[in-house]
C-alpha cells in the first residue's frame, strides 16, 4: 500500500554482561572494603599489589569476552583466547597467594579471607571450565631453534 513505511522496531537490548565479570566486580567491591583495614604502612605495598591484580583479572575477563563473542569469533575458537584464559588462570592463582600472605601477616582477618577467597574461587572455577573448552595456541619455537619441517622426514641419500 502506498504511504506505508516499515515499522520502527525498538533497538535490540544490549547483551547481558558476562556473569564471570559480574562476579569479579563483586570480588573487587569486597576487596576494597577489606583493604581499608590494612595497616597504613601496607596500603601502598601489598594492598596496592592486590588491587592491581584484581583489576588485571577483570581486564582480562573483558578482553576474553570480546574475543569469544559470537559476532567476533564466527564459531571458530580463537587460539589467542586459550592463551588469554591460561594467563587469567595464573593471575587468579597469584591473587589467591597474595590474599593468603595478607592473612598470614595478620593484615587480613581469617573470616574476611575466607569470604574473599570463596568469591574468588567462583571466578576461578568459571575461568577454569571456560579454559578447558578452548584450545590454546601452539607455543612459538624457542629462539635459535630452526622450525620443524612439515611432512615425513627426508630419507638419507
Amino acid at each position: 500500500m502506498p504511504g506505508r513505511h516499515a515499522p520502527i522496531l525498538p533497538p535490540k537490548p544490549a547483551p547481558p554482561p558476562l556473569l564471570v565479570a559480574q562476579k569479579m566486580e563483586a570480588v573487587i567491591t569486597y576487596g576494597y572494603t577489606a583493604l581499608k583495614d590494612f595497616p597504613r604502612a601496607e596500603r601502598h605495598v601489598l594492598s596496592q599489589e592486590i588491587r592491581i591484580a584484581m583489576w588485571a583479572i577483570l581486564r582480562g575477563l573483558i578482553q576474553a569476552s570480546k574475543v569469544s563473542h559470537p559476532a567476533v569469533a564466527r564459531h571458530t575458537p580463537d587460539p589467542a583466547l586459550g592463551n588469554l584464559l591460561r594467563r587469567l588462570d595464573g593471575d587468579i592463582e597469584l591473587l589467591r597467594r597474595q590474599l593468603r600472605l595478607a592473612m598470614n601477616l595478620t593484615f587480613l582477618p581469617f573470616n574476611r579471607y575466607e569470604v574473599w577467597l570463596r568469591q574468588l574461587n567462583e571466578v576461578g572455577a568459571i575461568v577454569g571450565s571456560w579454559r578447558l573448552k578452548v584450545p590454546a595456541a601452539p607455543a612459538p619455537p624457542a629462539p635459535g631453534v630452526p622450525p620443524r619441517p612439515l611432512g615425513p622426514p627426508a630419507l638419507p641419500a
